[in-house]
């Protein structure tokens, strides 16, 4: 269980890094991002491979 943890932990500071990279190269748009319902899928996304 707390080797899953940690993995998970992992996987999402490498999430975290990856949307503010593109965040500031503007590879993304953050004023519309979040009102796009992109973070929910891609948590969503996260979620489903943890649980595989």
């Amino acid at each position: 269980m707390q080797q899953s943890t940690e993995k998970s932990i992992d996987r999402l500071k490498e999430y975290r890094s990856a949307l503010i990279t593109a965040a500031v190269t503007g590879q993304i748009d953050v004023s519309t991002y979040a009102k796009s319902g992109t973070p929910d899928r891609r948590l969503d996304a996260i979620q489903e491979e943890m649980q595989a």
